[in-house]
């Protein structure tokens, strides 16, 4: 088995703003391959480090600071599993300062998997103004026994949901991520999880978290939403996985 920590580190473009009451930040995306790594047990493969691609957003509305964290996670090895994986957001000022750090924790990141995560809320009305993001992924390494070979308490079982659709719909007063998830299971489906991604462009700008309340019977599709009224600006495409 196999510590394994990676950070990732996202480059900020800053965004003119055309009315003083709002801001926003363009979080770029990266990859890192860099990690620093203790080996507690002997495996028959070397572990290669998971890669995150991270961005963010933060904008001023009524006198209220939104931010937005979002993350896509990929394990590139193609036969040990990533397991009890802690996903780290620290959103930092101009200073350097960290203003706001959320954990998000995934049980399982099966070899050769993309999953996504997100707060469900980071940099809420926070007094500085952002200026970076940096995520940092620790878990376990070791060979793949499926989601039950994570050793953390996890309220998921590691079945996958299809996502029918998503994207961002704006109101009038009110913006979210809105779509479809499909129970392909034989069995009925409970809270299954819902995280997001926002994109710009194709680069993630950002991230929302929701459960859905509504139970699932097999074969059956519904409808959720994930957001708390806003969303970024300049966000013009969503991307979500569901499980349960």
């Amino acid at each position: 088995m196999k510590r394994v920590l990676i950070g990732a580190l996202c480059s900020v473009l800053l965004i003119a703003c055309s009315s003083s009451s709002k801001q926003k930040v363009l979080g770029d995306t990266s990859k890192s391959s860099s990690a620093s790594a203790t080996s507690t047990s002997t495996t028959s493969a070397k572990a290669q480090d998971l890669v995150i691609e991270s961005g963010w957003s933060s904008q001023v509305d009524h006198g209220t600071r939104h931010s937005w964290a979002g993350a896509a996670v990929t394990n590139p090895n193609a036969s040990l599993a990533a397991y009890d994986v802690s996903v780290v957001f620290n959103l930092i000022d101009t200073a350097g300062t960290v203003v706001d750090t959320e954990t998000e924790t995934i049980s399982y990141i099966a070899p050769g998997a993309r999953v996504l995560v997100a707060p469900q809320q980071i940099g809420f009305d926070v007094k500085t103004e952002p200026a970076d993001l940096k995520v940092n992924a620790i878990g376990d390494m070791k060979p793949d026994k499926g989601s039950g070979g994570a050793s953390g308490f996890s309220t998921e079982k590691g079945v996958t949901l299809t996502v029918v659709s998503a994207g961002v719909d704006r109101g009038q007063y009110v913006s979210k991520i809105k779509g479809q998830v499909e129970n392909p299971t034989s069995d009925v489906v409970k809270y299954p999880t819902v995280r997001c991604i926002y994109t710009h462009a194709g680069v993630i700008v950002g991230g929302e978290k929701s459960t859905i309340s509504d139970p699932i019977a097999p074969g059956a599709t519904v409808a959720f939403s994930a957001g708390l009224n806003f969303s970024p600006e300049q966000a013009d495409g969503a991307e979500c996985q569901a499980v349960a």
